[in-house]
């Protein structure tokens, strides 16, 4: 995979900061043997590729940095469930299914939480592009169940990082 696609949410500086800190996270593996920080998530043709890279990315860079902190996505979608059994010679089998929503989601949680010792709960929300909050997000926000940071870009995420820091 080229840098092609990941210049949408990367500067070439953020780029080189990334694979800096992905290689060196295991400093006894050879670097021809190591890859790049791409190789987190290569599924290009994915739809929503930049941001699942994103996410991953985060997730990884967090609970690599800080080992206290716990960094997660979060499930937000719910189940599914046999709904309707077939009888008979092949009895047991299931005929229909149906969607049953997680009691445990929050409407409007943006895509990762970070858990840390003794405070309030990180959260980032990932929009690549044109992509906007919707209400549901806005009115969490503004509930202030934690701090959260909406990043579009890794160079976002590093100052965020950063300033956590």
């Amino acid at each position: 995979m080229s840098k092609l696609k990941l210049h949408a949410i990367c500067t070439p500086a953020a780029y080189t900061r990334a694979n800096e800190w992905y290689r060196g996270r295991k400093p006894n593996v050879p670097l021809i043997a190591m890859g790049n920080v791409q190789d987190i998530y290569s599924n290009t043709g994915h739809r929503n590729y930049l941001s699942t890279f994103l996410e991953r990315f985060i997730i990884k860079f967090v609970n690599h940095q800080r080992p206290d902190w716990r960094a997660v996505k979060v499930a937000n979608s719910g189940k599914v469930k046999a709904s309707r059994f077939i009888g008979g010679s092949r009895a047991g089998q299931v005929a229909s299914t149906e969607y049953i929503k997680n009691a445990d989601i929050i409407t409007g949680e943006p895509d990762l939480r970070v858990l840390r010792p003794g405070m309030m709960p990180l959260y980032f929300e990932i929009k690549v592009g044109k992509d906007r909050l919707s209400d549901a997000q806005k009115t969490f926000i503004a509930a202030g169940f934690g701090e959260v940071y909406i990043v579009r870009t890794m160079d976002e995420f590093f100052e965020v990082w950063d300033s956590l820091q």
